[in-house]
């Protein structure tokens, strides 16, 4: 730093005195600058000072802060998967546990007394799991989705087990362009809802249906499309018309049939059922109809077709919204709703009446008011209703009350369809069984009929409950009749010959048992079935459910529960290894997220570093030598400005 020399010469006092205090002011002024970047560490304090580094530290600052939530957000995910992960480790001790109890029930020497005994070890371990699956971790209840403010299983006066909880995900951005769920909901980890009850209902297209819902939920590509209509006498007429603004069905009506004069072209619904498809006419002549420029406006409607009277498009497959009309349904042939539906489950068992429901969402409303314990809604394909029961440990069923609603409404649980393999909770109907040799057991039907004849019906290479009525039916058409019951679910069993009144009895075997249908009708009144019990049950899924199946199965000495027991408890220990595993996986997933997110920060802070941190060494230097010039200008121009009294006479 050079220290400023004044020549006294004939320079006036003056200016050697401002010469003097602009080299002072300039030194103190650098001697200012140097003290406050010691003092805060930072090359510059205001942006003006170093606009060009400003403009590269802003985003790098941006960068760190989001990086900085991303740590918070690791850190906090890590936290409820770790906790999870205890959880899990639990729920498979406990499961090996319950599982050695099932083991030690079906030894051959384990005595009423001492099942009872282990009967009360599970009940413990069902308490055990319940305060696991209700853990949390900063407050919120892991397992139960999106309504993790309260526990999300609950245990009732019943002994059933209650889910309250959601399947939702409770999802984080840990990364840019990286949102992954810190949760898996209580369903995933202990179970706690049936599988839904639910089938295709077809809905009808209706004018007011959304043009998004058509063709499974894809919906119709906006675009223009053109018709050209020939009449029978006069020129054709060939319009473009815009449906890129049309949100409904009836928008596409009006828009097609406004192109053209009155009464000319008419677009609509076929009468069904089903009511599925669009269908556009000419009043003389032909109509053809195809898509401009490479669209796919009129494909997706169906109403591409070459010249003809009449073009018909295929089935549109609307998606069934909360909004859709329960008139809707089955190609739009609608709902019994005359007739209601009968629901159990558990100890509840109740008559429902939907008579006053005009929508889906008047439907489901009127279920879960009925029902608190269901959870209701569509099912995953957009095509049904969905319905099951969030209570572990009991029975639940739809069935009808005399109509065919639940069989409407593709609700029933127990149906011509129903699978003979999924009855009895899964053991099913022994009509293909063998013996140890492995030969063929014989799977009759034995039917004492009110004319005390006995017929054997026999059901071997039956897959369905309907196989099981058509094989019963065959026997005497029209006067042996095998049905549905009218009034809940089971199969009933009529003879009317005409003459005959004396009882109808089905013997009591394997087969009968597993068809619900073993017993006696002994009104002498012909035309009154022999009434069989619900033999498809619906359950959860899950190991609370099966817990409380193996409680009351060691309670009761019931060895046949506990050997149908046995591999399904098999089947959970491996599903609840997968789940764990899972969860670690995410745990790992996220780690080696933590370690790049830490790394990167690191190197961001590098760079801002760089950019705006003082080189300490190198500013202390320059303190020194800039106090060093100060103290020499000071005495320089302390020696330049001696002044005395004469200067002044």
């Amino acid at each position: 730093m050079s220290v400023f020399g004044i020549g006294m010469g004939s320079i006036s006092n003056s200016l050697i005195a401002s010469q003097n205090t602009n080299n002072i002011n300039a030194l103190m002024q650098q001697l200012q600058t140097i003290d406050q970047q010691l003092s805060s560490g930072l090359q510059f304090s205001l942006p003006g000072q170093n606009p060009q580094a400003t403009s590269s530290i802003l985003p790098i600052n941006q960068d760190i802060a989001a990086q900085t939530q991303y740590q918070t957000n690791l850190t906090t995910d890590l936290g409820f998967l770790g906790t999870t992960d205890t959880s899990m480790q639990t729920l498979s001790t406990s499961l090996n546990q319950a599982n050695s109890l099932l083991l030690g029930g079906l030894g051959s020497t384990s005595t009423p007394a001492e099942k009872s005994a282990d009967a009360g070890q599970v009940g413990t371990i069902i308490s055990g799991l319940v305060n696991t699956a209700n853990s949390t971790f900063e407050g919120q209840y892991l397992f139960a989705g999106s309504a993790s403010q309260q526990p999300p299983y609950q245990v009732l006066q019943s002994g059933a087990v209650l889910y309250t909880g959601n399947q939702a995900s409770i999802n984080s951005q840990v990364a840019p362009g990286l949102i992954l769920p810190n949760n898996i909901s209580g369903v995933t980890a202990f179970g706690g809802i049936s599988t839904p009850v639910s089938s295709d209902v077809n809905p009808a297209v209706t004018a007011q249906t959304n043009l998004s819902d058509l063709n499974n939920g894809r919906g119709v590509p906006a675009g223009s499309i053109q018709v050209t209509l020939a009449p029978t006498a006069g020129p054709s007429i060939t319009e473009t018309i815009d449906l890129s603004h049309a949100h409904t069905v009836g928008d596409v009506q009006q828009a097609i049939q406004n192109a053209f004069p009155p009464g000319d072209v008419t677009v609509g619904i076929p009468a069904g059922p089903p009511a599925d498809a669009l269908q556009i006419t000419a009043a003389t002549g032909t109509v053809a109809v195809s898509d401009l420029n490479g669209g796919k406006t009129a494909q997706s409607l169906g109403l591409a077709g070459a010249a003809a009277s009449s073009i018909t498009g295929g089935d549109l497959n609307p998606l069934l919204t909360l909004l859709t009309p329960l008139a809707a349904l089955n190609g739009g042939t609608g709902v019994d709703q005359t007739h209601g539906l009968t629901l159990t489950d558990g100890s509840q068992q109740q008559t429902i009446s939907i008579a006053g429901d005009t929508t889906v969402q008047d439907l489901l409303n009127t279920l879960q008011a009925a029902d608190p314990n269901l959870s209701v809604g569509i099912n995953s394909a957009g095509n049904g209703l969905a319905i099951s029961t969030r209570l572990s440990g009991v029975n639940f069923s739809i069935g009808e009350n005399g109509g065919t609603t639940a069989t409407d409404l593709g609700i029933r649980t127990l149906t011509a369809s129903t699978s003979l393999s999924s009855l009895n909770l899964g053991q099913g109907v022994p009509v293909n069984a063998t013996d140890s040799s492995g030969n063929p057991i014989p799977a009759n039907l034995e039917i004492q009929r009110r004319s005390g004849t006995t017929i054997e019906v026999n059901l071997a290479g039956a897959k369905t409950v309907q196989d099981v009525l058509n094989d019963i039916n065959a026997v005497d058409p029209g006067k042996l009749v095998a049905s549905l019951n009218s009034v809940g679910n089971g199969i009933s069993l009529t003879d009317n010959d005409g003459v005959s009144t004396g009882p109808l009895t089905v013997t009591n075997n394997a087969i009968s048992q597993a068809l619900g249908l073993a017993g006696t009708q002994s009104s002498p009144d012909p035309t009154q079935p022999l009434v069989g019990t619900d033999v498809n049950p619906q359950q959860a899924t899950g190991v609370f459910n099966l817990l409380l199946q193996l409680q009351s199965a060691l309670q009761s000495n019931n060895t046949a529960d506990l050997t149908r027991l046995q591999p399904l408890f098999q089947q959970e220990v491996q599903r609840v290894s997968t789940v764990q595993g899972n969860v670690g996986s995410q745990e790992e997933l996220l780690t080696q997220v933590q370690t790049q997110t830490s790394t990167e920060q690191t190197n961001l802070q590098s760079s801002l570093s760089t950019l705006q941190d003082v080189n300490m060494a190198s500013a202390i230097s320059q303190l020194t030598q800039i106090q060093t010039s100060l103290q020499a200008t000071l005495q320089t121009a302390a020696s330049s400005m001696q002044l005395s009294i004469f200067n002044y006479i």
